[in-house]
C-alpha cells in the first residue's frame, strides 16, 4: 500500500523530495501522524517533541546518550532484549539485571532495593508484551514503577514497539501514560508492524528532547524522506489500522499454534509462556541443556532460535530459549519445530 502511494504521487514532488534532506526531527507530516496516534495514550503530544529515528534501537540509543555518562549504571529487566546489553556495553555503561516473570512481571521489591543499594541512572523497559518474555505489565505495576522511579529522578527510556500487537480487547497503556515529570522517554517503530525493513522509528524524549535532539543530528544528520513521507500518506488513509486489525489476528494464531506445537512434540517438563501479545515464545527446557548448543545445532538444520543465555550478561537462562512467531504458521514451520524438538530430545542425557 505504501508503494502504491508513492507511485501515485505527482514525479516533482518526489524528485524534490529524494534531492533534498529531509528536517533532522523528521518529516513534520510523519510526526503529525504520530503525535494524533500517541494522544489518546498519553495525552496531547506536539509534533515538534516528537524526534524521527532509524529504528527503535536507534531510538533507544540515543535515549541511552541523552541521560547517561560513561561509567553509568543502567537498571534492565532480566532476561532482556540482547541489544540492550550489547549498546549499554558500547557507551561504556553498566546493567543491572531485575528478575521479571513471565506472568506477573518486573520483580518490584526487588527494583526498589536496588535503586536504593546501587546509584541507577537510567532503566529500560519494554512494558507491553516484554521482549523475549512476552509479558504485560498490569496497569497498577506500570504506575507503581513509574512512581517509584519518579520519585528519584531515574529516566526511564521505555520501547513499546509491540504496543500495538495485543490479543486483548484493547491497546495496553504504555508506562508514559502514567508520567507526570518528562522523566520518561517512550521509543517506538513501525518494523514490527509494517515492515523490519522499513527502519522508521521515534522517540518522544519528554524533558530531555534537546539532549536527543543533539545527538540525532550530530549522529545520522537527516533520515530518507521518501519513506517517511510515504509512511505519513499511508497513517493518513486509515487503513493502518486495518491492517493491524488483520496483524494482530494472524499474530494470536501464530503464537497459539506454535504454542501447541511445542506442547506436543517437546520432552514432558518443557514450559511455555502465553503472551497476550507481540510475537515471541520464552521456552523453558530441562535444566541441563545448553542454549547455545541447542541455537548451533538447530541453524545446521535452517531452524533460527534465540539462546537465553544472551538474554543476561549474567551466565543465566542457558536451558531457555525465545521462539520468535513472526511468520506465518505454515507445514514447513511446523516441521521445523518437529525437527527442533527431536534435537532437544537428543541432547538430554
Amino acid at each position: 500500500e505504501i508503494g502504491g502511494i508513492i507511485k501515485s504521487a505527482p514525479m516533482i514532488h518526489l524528485k524534490t523530495t529524494l534531492a533534498a534532506y529531509e528536517h533532522y526531527l523528521g518529516h513534520p507530516g510523519l510526526r503529525r501522524q504520530i503525535s494524533q496516534r500517541m494522544a489518546p495514550l498519553c495525552g496531547p503530544v506536539s509534533p515538534e517533541q516528537i524526534v524521527i529515528t532509524n529504528g527503535c534501537i536507534e531510538a533507544v540509543t540515543l535515549s541511552l546518550k541523552a541521560v547517561t555518562r560513561s561509567g553509568d549504571t543502567v537498571l534492565v529487566e532480566s532476561p532482556t532484549f540482547p541489544w540492550f546489553l550489547q549498546v549499554i556495553e558500547d557507551l561504556n555503561l553498566h546493567a543491572l539485571e531485575i528478575p521479571t516473570d513471565p506472568e506477573s512481571g518486573i520483580d518490584l521489591p526487588m527494583l526498589e532495593q536496588s535503586v536504593q543499594k546501587h546509584a541507577v541512572k537510567a532503566c529500560i523497559f519494554i512494558a507491553n508484551f516484554n521482549n523475549p518474555l512476552g509479558v504485560l505489565m498490569p496497569n497498577d505495576k506500570k504506575m507503581s514503577l513509574v512512581e517509584l522511579l519518579s520519585a528519584k529522578d531515574i529516566p526511564i527510556i521505555e520501547d513499546d514497539i509491540y504496543g500495538e500487537l495485543y490479543f486483548t480487547a484493547s491497546r495496553p497503556l504504555p508506562l508514559k501514560a502514567f508520567d507526570r515529570k518528562g522523566l520518561i522517554l517512550y521509543c517506538s517503530s513501525f518494523s514490527k508492524s509494517m515492515a523490519p525493513g522499513i527502519r522508521i522509528g521515534w522517540v518522544l524524549p519528554g524533558r530531555y528532547l534537546n539532549r536527543v535532539k543533539r545527538f540525532k543530528l550530530n549522529q545520522t544528520i537527516s533520515g530518507t524522506g521518501l519513506t517517511q513521507w510515504g509512511i505519513a500518506k499511508y497513517l493518513s488513509t486509515g487503513n493502518y489500522d486495518r491492517h493491524l486489525r488483520k496483524l494482530r489476528t494472524h499474530l494470536k494464531n501464530q503464537v497459539g499454534n506454535t504454542a501447541l506445537a511445542i506442547a506436543c512434540y517437546f520432552p514432558p517438563g518443557t514450559s511455555i509462556s502465553a503472551p497476550k501479545g507481540g510475537m515471541t515464545l520464552w521456552v523453558h527446557l530441562d535444566k541441563r541443556m545448553d542454549s547455545l548448543d541447542l541455537f548451533q545445532r538447530a541453524l545446521e538444520q535452517k531452524i533460527a532460535i534465540l539462546p537465553g543465555i544472551i538474554c543476561s550478561s549474567g551466565d543465566k537462562y542457558n536451558n531457555c530459549i525465545r521462539i520468535n512467531c513472526g511468520m506465518p504458521y505454515t507445514d514447513r514451520i511446523d516441521r521445523g519445530i518437529q525437527t527442533l524438538a527431536a534435537i532437544v530430545k537428543e541432547m538430554i542425557p
